[in-house]
């Protein structure tokens, strides 16, 4: 049965895909991103991210990730330290870093607590540190990166591509290990089930 429901925004036909951590779920609406208490649907905070977002968020305890609309990756600090004891939940997010890639992001990062991935229009996928703006590698394709990417393992990044092309990365070495052509270009994220995946032009 229904927990509960929330007003996100006004009506509109461009709906983006949520995320949620152990304690909250995040949704964006134009440009303001809103995050509700995943118990009760209560509004926790709301943030104007002064552009419009282009992908879903993802999100894990201690950070936010959003594409958008001007090339940038942004990371929002969801906590703060406290002088004694665990880690206090902010009022307000807390930006802790943009990255600026070369077109628009519609992927929807991946965020672990030591990297984030991404990917771009541009047609690059990117590696950063979680916790600051750090760059590890940035993995060049032939075309726009799909909307989302997918993992195999705790190392393999998955990264379809409208090169035609699904890449498996190294995601601690940047070597790309495999690429499949499929023939059409690929704007959908691959489906993992153990050791076999599922992609579709």
């Amino acid at each position: 049965r229904p927990r509960w429901s929330a007003q996100v925004g006004d009506r509109s036909t461009r709906a983006l895909p949520i995320s949620q951590n152990s304690y909250a779920v995040f949704a964006s609406s134009a440009n303001i991103l809103t995050a509700f208490d995943r118990e009760t649907g209560r509004e926790i905070w709301r943030e104007n991210l002064s552009v419009l977002p282009s992908s879903g968020t993802a999100a894990n305890d201690e950070h936010l990730l959003v594409g958008l609309e001007n090339g940038k990756v942004r990371c929002y600090d969801l906590k703060e330290t406290q002088p004694k004891g665990p880690d206090r939940i902010r009022a307000k997010p807390a930006i802790a870093w943009d990255v600026a890639t070369g077109g628009a992001v519609f992927t929807r990062p991946i965020v672990s607590d030591q990297l984030s991935c991404f990917g771009s229009s541009d047609g690059k996928v990117y590696v950063n540190m979680t916790h600051d703006a750090t760059p590890l590698f940035r993995i060049p394709t032939s075309g726009p990166i799909g909307q989302e990417l997918g993992t195999h393992g705790t190392r393999v990044l998955l990264a379809p591509s409208a090169d035609d092309d699904l890449y498996a990365i190294d995601v601690l070495t940047a070597k790309v290990l495999w690429t499949f052509p499929s023939g059409k270009p690929i704007s959908q994220g691959p489906i993992v089930a153990q050791d076999e995946i599922f992609v579709m032009n």
